[in-house]
């Protein structure tokens, strides 16, 4: 990561890096839980959990980024709302849960 610009080594971009690297593992695993069921749908609970870790990467991928913006923005003392990762995530895990509920509801 780069150098912080704030005195702090504990202050928030390094706790909301944590929340967000806690919520990919969780991703992960319940993406790999759906894997149980993949002796029933075989073709989407696979789809979906590939669909699942992508998503993950791709919040890893961009939780560099994140923390250099939240970096700078501690030290300006302006630190702008980044509402586009929480709402892509958020959908993601509302349509995966959809998903996963019409494939219970079709197979009974």
């Amino acid at each position: 990561m780069s150098t912080a610009h704030h005195t702090d080594p504990g202050l928030q971009p390094e706790r909301t890096t944590l929340s967000w690297t806690r919520t990919v593992l969780s991703l992960v695993v319940c993406s790999l839980t759906m894997l149980r069921w993949g002796h029933a749908y075989p073709g989407a609970i696979y789809a979906l959990a590939v669909v699942m870790v992508l998503v993950g990467a791709a919040v890893v991928a961009s939780t560099r980024r994140r923390y250099a913006e939240q970096d700078e923005g501690l030290a300006a003392e302006k630190l702008p709302p980044a509402p586009g990762a929480v709402f892509l995530l958020a959908g993601s895990l509302a349509l995966f849960a959809a998903s996963e509920l019409v494939l219970i509801l079709v197979s009974s």
